[in-house]
Parts: structure tokens; C-alpha cells; sequence
């Protein structure tokens, strides 16, 4: 079970380490890396800006609006 586990880092809580489980199954050769689900807002600025194709400052314009926190 040592290998079992992996430790994952979440930037709001730095002192924190959370312990996930990995999967029973893997592909050979293949490394499962989980990585830490994104904080809330943290992929704002690239779904505004590329996604929805507005400019910097219409993205800054909706954060000083409150749309966006």
C-alpha cells in the first residue's frame, strides 16, 4: 500500500498535504499523476479572454463589475 497513495498540494490550504488514492488498474508503463482540482475562479481569465473571446480589458471590466470574483 506505500505506492498506493499520493500526495496532493492545494494552494489554500499550503499546510495541508491530502493523501488520494491511486487507481487498482493502470496501463503498463503508464505513471497515474493526479493533480489538485482547481480553485474556484482560478480559470477565469482564459475562459473569458480565449473561450469566449473577449478582450483584457472587458475581462477586467466584469472582475471590477463583481461578475466575476
Amino acid at each position: 500500500m506505500r505506492h498506493h497513495f499520493q500526495i496532493v498540494h492545494q494552494p489554500s490550504a499550503p499546510g495541508i498535504d491530502i493523501p488520494i488514492g491511486r487507481e487498482a488498474a493502470q496501463w503498463v508503463g503508464a505513471e497515474l499523476r493526479l493533480r489538485r482540482a482547481p480553485g474556484l475562479g482560478e480559470h477565469n481569465e482564459h475562459v473569458v479572454r480565449t473561450l469566449l473571446g473577449r478582450s483584457y480589458e472587458e475581462y477586467v471590466q466584469l472582475l471590477v463589475d463583481g461578475v466575476l470574483g
